[in-house]
């Protein structure tokens, strides 16, 4: 997959680093789960030092409410935060992802992927096609770089010719699409000439969560997370970064809280942690003290990254933490479903898959394949291909979970129409 990319807007991942040793500390993060780039560096290394002696002082870790509150997922009205780039959305009948400029769908049933347009009479072949999105009129330009479905509809974020950032929502056929929500003005940075010129952006970090939008933006000094209800005008703070130049990120909520992370440096020293929003009380408590690396909630457990070496879990009842694995480099990103824990190594592009207590299983290489992670049925990834002498395009491929025991698990790639 040699690090190709579609540009409709420009998107930012983050990523960080983590810190200790298998069986002291831990960390973790999941938007990251691609920080096992150490990399996708949400950290910066101009951060400015100075005295941060207060200001996590109103924090100390606290374990979750978890018999009042529940980390439960429901589908109709749940962030899809098992996927680790969340450039693939899941519906009651298969997935949405971006290839082609277009929104395309991969029917689970009948395993073919489609342009998403409505129109009988359509070749899909130009801007005419209701799965086009490439500056049709509602946008300047759309990321492609995140994608949600979410009440029979897809969602995404781009920005307009008065370069407001938006959200646009899209019906799930391809019959409609519209300017849903005005975000804030975004930061369009202009480039080439009078003649030729393009702009690029940083698109915010975004999710919808039982009713409500949360987001970034990625231009603001002072990092905040804000809450807007779906389809309002006015958005409120819910958290605001302590110091300039400080990250919030990886925002992925589960059941009635919100996770998110911060991090900054401090004389060499990192300061951040995993955060829990909770959206019924408003109440925001420090989970996990320096966890700001890759990581995903399963059930009651976090599965986290730590310092590029570990593969650790921290039980959110019994806080109990512990390594599980500890053969975890720069070069592999991690994640964890029901039955499996995986890691996958983005330069070789091999999938590994363990028991949760760290047993082998399966593994797996595919070159042309980078994985987007599971939702307990398929392991999802994207892949390049050639599709004519001097095009190359994007489509999705599938690995069923259940072939893994039995050790006959092997990427299905689905070419779009």
């Amino acid at each position: 997959m040699k690090n190709k990319q579609l540009n409709i807007g420009i998107a930012i991942l983050v990523g960080a680093i983590t810190l200790s040793a298998c069986g002291k500390e831990k960390n973790l993060s999941q938007q990251d789960t691609q920080i096992s780039q150490a990399d996708s560096q949400i950290i910066d290394d101009n951060l400015e030092a100075g005295s941060t002696e207060d200001v996590l002082h109103t924090f100390t870790e606290q374990p979750l409410d978890l018999e009042t509150y529940s980390l439960d997922y429901v589908f109709e009205t749940d962030s899809q935060s098992y996927f680790l780039w969340n450039r693939v959305a899941k519906s009651e009948y298969g997935y949405y992802y971006i290839g082609s400029d277009k929104l395309m769908f991969l029917d689970k049933k009948i395993k073919k992927a489609v342009p998403v347009c409505n129109r009988a009479d359509c070749t899909h072949e130009n801007s005419n096609c209701n799965a086009y999105l490439g500056n049709y009129e509602l946008s300047g330009g759309i990321s492609d770089n995140q994608l949600i479905y979410y009440d029979n509809a897809i969602y995404l974020v781009g920005y307009d010719s008065d370069g407001y950032t938006n959200m646009y929502k899209i019906k799930a056929d391809g019959s409609s699409k519209e300017k849903y929500m005005q975000l804030y003005k975004a930061d369009l940075h202009y480039s080439g000439t009078s003649n030729n010129y393009s702009f690029s952006w940083n698109a915010p970090d975004y999710c919808i969560h039982r009713g409500y939008l949360y987001y970034t933006n990625s231009d603001e000094s002072q990092s905040k997370i804000y809450r807007m209800k779906l389809g309002s005008t006015k958005s409120e703070i819910i958290f605001e970064a302590p110091k300039p130049r400080t990250s919030l990120y990886r925002m992925l909520p589960f059941g009635d809280y919100f996770f998110f992370q911060m991090y900054f440096e401090d004389s060499d020293d990192l300061k951040g942690g995993l955060f829990a929003y909770n959206t019924k009380t408003g109440e925001i408590q420090l989970v996990k003290d320096k966890l700001v690396a890759t990581y995903i909630v399963v059930g009651n457990t976090i599965y986290y990254q730590w310092k590029n070496k570990e593969l650790r879990s921290f039980d959110l009842v019994t806080l109990e933490d512990k390594c599980i694995l500890d053969n975890i480099n720069e070069d592999k990103t991690i994640f964890a479903d029901k039955q499996y824990l995986y890691t996958f190594n983005m330069r070789t592009y091999t999938l590994t898959v363990y028991g949760h207590d760290g047993s082998f299983v399966y593994e797996i290489h595919d070159e042309n394949v980078d994985c987007w992670f599971g939702d307990n049925e398929y392991i999802l990834g994207e892949l390049y291909y050639q599709k004519s002498e001097n095009y190359y395009d994007v489509t999705i491929a599938l690995l069923d979970i259940d072939d893994f025991a039995e050790q006959k698990a092997k990427w299905e790639y689905f070419y779009g129409e």
